[in-house]
Order: C-alpha cells, then structure tokens, then sequence
C-alpha cells in the first residue's frame, strides 16, 4: 500500500526530540512510529506500561536466575530473551 498522504502537527522541539529518540530505539522512523501508535489507539489497542515494566523485570529475573543457579537451559533462558525482545519492541 502506498503511503501518499501527509498528516502535520505540531510539537515543541523538546518533544520532537523525544520523538526521534524513541523512533531510534525501535528501529522505525519517527513517521513509522507515530503511524503505528495513531493505529495502535485507532484500533482500540492500548500500550500499557505496567506490562511493558513487568516484562522487563521478567526478562531480568530470569536472566539473573540463570546466571545464578544455571537451572535453566541456555536455550530456555535465549527463548525467553527473544520473545521479551519481540514483546517490547511491539509495544514502543
């Protein structure tokens, strides 16, 4: 689908910033960034942060878990690194 038409508005620099910086993190551009949450709420879909906070400290137990004790297989600890990984970078 081509993407023809521009939507404007308009932020502080500050904002923008954060914008570009947060874009970065996700690998996207700020364009594809802002798409994404517009059709994210659009949809009804809401981020909620406290599960973006729940995963991280999930994914940081289990790794501190692992080092630790070495219960867990390798490969369980790098599957659960993965889908925590593809979690929060569908959520930024």
């Amino acid at each position: 689908m081509v993407q023809d038409t521009v939507i404007k508005f308009r932020a502080t620099a500050a904002e923008k910033a954060r914008l570009r910086a947060a874009a970065e993190r996700s690998g996207r551009t700020v364009s594809g960034l802002l798409r994404k949450a517009a059709l994210d709420v659009a949809s009804g879909h809401r981020v909620d942060r406290q599960l973006r906070t729940d995963l991280v400290a999930l994914r940081r137990s289990l790794n501190a878990l692992y080092a630790e004790s070495g219960s867990c297989s390798r490969d369980d600890v790098e599957t659960v690194r993965r889908v925590t990984s593809r979690v929060l970078a569908r959520l930024a």
